[in-house]
């Protein structure tokens, strides 16, 4: 992060949110219960992972980003959002190379955590997972709110994520990648007082709030 970053974030610990981020979180507002605004994709690696590295990766990945550690918070009637430092990565793991059907049942639990509500309250708004078929067969899934990322988005993290974890190697001194683009994006709207304007619960009340590790990639919208 750069230092002028740093300063912003200290001076303005929560921001108010961006105009793309206002419809979303108030049609989600009404919808909490359904998956209208979850992205998520799958990744076939072919390789035999190494789970503490590949762990490692993403909470380097994530901590890299500002983005994907945004906090949406309600206060005094109003909404904003928050860069929070420290988030670690709870990757979600399962083998299933025993079963009868071991990439049906993966795929089965997939699924079962891709049905699962993702709040715009909630925190963190992404979530990992990780399927065990065989020895060198996994699948990895991605799968966040549209608040903090869209579909390119996740096809970027997906290609940082093949780009460090093959060099990785956990170090005290091993240097983040420099780049903080949430926190510029909000210090250039805020030059624009209508669309940094906190946003009114009240006021909209009863209205209409590739290829990694040489695998195969698919992705999915869920409606």
């Amino acid at each position: 992060m750069l230092d002028s970053d740093k300063q912003f974030l200290l001076a303005r610990h929560r921001f108010a949110l961006t105009a793309p981020q206002i419809p979303v979180w108030l049609d989600q507002s009404l919808n909490p219960e359904k998956s209208i605004y979850i992205t998520a994709q799958t990744l076939t690696l072919r390789t035999a992972l190494d789970l503490d590295r590949f762990a490692a990766t993403l909470n380097r990945v994530v901590a890299e980003n500002d983005a994907l550690r945004l906090r949406f918070v309600e206060s005094d009637g109003e909404v904003f959002q928050q860069v929070v430092s420290d988030v670690f990565v709870n990757l979600e793991f399962c083998d299933f190379s025993a079963e009868r059907y071991p990439e049906a049942a993966a795929n089965d639990w997939i699924e079962e955590i891709l049905r699962k509500p993702l709040r715009a309250a909630d925190f963190p708004l992404f979530h990992f997972a990780l399927a065990k078929f065989a020895t060198d067969r996994f699948i990895w899934l991605q799968k966040y709110h549209h608040l903090i990322i869209d579909g390119i988005g996740r096809q970027l993290v997906a290609a940082r994520v093949a780009k460090v974890y093959e060099p990785f190697r956990p170090a005290p001194n091993l240097r983040l990648l420099p780049t903080a683009p949430i926190l510029r994006w909000l210090k250039e709207e805020r030059t624009n007082t209508s669309r940094l304007t906190p946003l009114k619960l009240t006021k909209y009340t009863g209205e209409r709030a590739s290829s990694i590790f040489r695998g195969r990639s698919s992705g999915r919208m869920l409606t």
